[in-house]
């Protein structure tokens, strides 16, 4: 058994995934609050992705709730900092669908496919994450 270390993300980051008040020491991977080798790896390019806008000169657009990495975001922002335990991907950090789909496979699919036209719509908004989009998997 091994000990994950990982700061309250709710309390100590803001939603650049940087230290509040530090200006531009951005935390990712595990130490920022996710669990699991693929979504501690997406956190540490959406950390680069701030800071390459922020060094544009520009705000980075938040990320849809609808895609994988706007649920993560919004979890290690919006859960309460007493109980905050990492987090690793599942369909309870997506919005619920507009109507009920009771099998899983399908609603996995339908959940999949808003995932996708969101970061689509997101990807062609934002240049500087669009560089990324091979990597983003979209």
């Amino acid at each position: 058994m091994h000990r994950n270390s990982f700061v309250r993300a709710p309390e100590v980051l803001d939603p650049l995934l940087r230290l509040r008040g530090s200006g531009n020491c951005f935390l990712a991977g595990q130490l920022c609050g996710v669990e699991g080798y693929v979504e501690s790896t997406a956190m540490g390019l959406v950390a680069a992705i701030h800071l390459a806008t922020l060094l544009s000169g520009t705000l980075p657009s938040p990320w849809p709730r609808e895609t994988t990495l706007g649920g993560l975001l919004a979890y290690l922002q919006e859960s309460p900092p007493d109980h905050f335990q990492p987090i690793n991907c599942h369909l309870g950090l997506f919005p619920s669908l507009e109507r009920r789909i009771k099998s899983r496979g399908e609603r996995c699919l339908a959940v999949a496919a808003r995932s996708r036209d969101a970061l689509e719509r997101f990807l062609s908004e934002n240049p500087l994450a669009e560089e990324g989009e091979g990597l983003l998997g979209a």
